[in-house]
């Protein structure tokens, strides 16, 4: 018998003020977005990420797609899943992790699930 399953890819969003609570409403309604991939969700791991957590934006009007990208984990790394998104809007690189692979090597660095959507999401 063979079985073949595919990781469903999509975006979980937030209704208004269920992240941020009242201090939302202050920064002008911003909705966020998470990635959920099959049974993961997906966080940005501030150790693989050059750009600021704060400043990265997720595009959820466009197709959801995911790009693997394994070969940026470092040595030691515990797991083998990375990846790029074209959903993401930033300066710099950011890469995605399943989030219970976030925080690793004895490094202490920021993640992020929740991902605020550009304006026009």
């Amino acid at each position: 018998m063979r079985l073949s399953y595919t990781n469903p890819l999509k975006l979980v969003k937030t209704k208004h003020g269920a992240v941020l609570g009242k201090r939302e409403d202050k920064l002008g309604g911003f909705r966020f977005n998470a990635f959920e991939h099959g049974p993961q969700v997906l966080a940005i791991d501030g150790r693989l990420t050059f750009a600021a957590l704060g400043e990265v934006t997720i595009d959820p009007s466009r197709p959801v797609q995911l790009t693997a990208f394994p070969s940026i984990l470092p040595a030691g790394w515990v797991g083998t899943q990375a990846y790029k998104s074209d959903n993401l809007r930033a300066e710099e690189r950011v890469i995605l992790v399943p989030f219970s692979d976030t925080g690793q090597l004895d490094v202490s660095h920021a993640y992020r699930t929740w991902i605020r959507a550009t304006k026009n999401g």
